[in-house]
């Protein structure tokens, strides 16, 4: 491309096409399971240090424009996804986590295309929640996984397309 997307978006250089886009409210959730047995979560101190680090790659420091308060976006963060009532389950922090995650590098960024080719042609979009019912679907599946990465695809072109058991290792996780 010969400049970031961002910029193309914004000087609206792209070609207005009808858009279907969507994710899954756990797209990178398969990313956390730490062990086989899939039960781990995370704890207190790991869901807020992998939040404030997620948090502080996207604050820009050197900044002579204006100033940025780290501690107000850490704080204001930590408030949306804090647990209530507070808890030290794992696995209550680590669904937490997972929601974060899945928000800000799958949903905001999926919001922010339709913004942008909303004016100029249709677009539908779309948040998957609906775990598969299907044993073949969800086999070697923790149980708490909602719907990981292209398991809205079973529903947006069918089960004829799943792929078969001895292939699901080829989807892109």
């Amino acid at each position: 491309l010969p400049e970031l997307p961002s910029k193309l978006f914004k000087d609206e250089i792209f070609s207005p096409v009808p858009l279907l886009a969507g994710y899954t409210n756990m797209e990178d959730g398969l990313l956390l399971e730490k062990d086989e047995s899939g039960d781990s979560g995370i704890s207190q101190r790991e869901f807020d240090s992998m939040r404030e680090e997620i948090i502080l790659a996207d604050i820009t420091v050197d900044n002579s424009s204006c100033f940025t308060n780290q501690h107000h976006i850490q704080d204001a963060v930590a408030f949306f996804y804090k647990p209530i009532p507070h808890t030290t389950n794992e696995t209550v922090l680590r669904k937490l986590f997972v929601d974060f995650y899945t928000d800000k590098t799958h949903g905001a960024t999926t919001y922010q295309l339709a913004r942008h080719i909303c004016p100029h042609a249709p677009v539908y979009l779309y948040r998957f929640d609906l775990k598969p019912f299907s044993d073949i679907a969800n086999e070697g599946l923790p149980e708490w996984i909602g719907v990981p990465h292209n398991f809205d695809l079973i529903y947006t072109f069918g089960m004829p397309y799943l792929a078969l058991p001895e292939d699901l290792s080829k989807w892109d996780y």
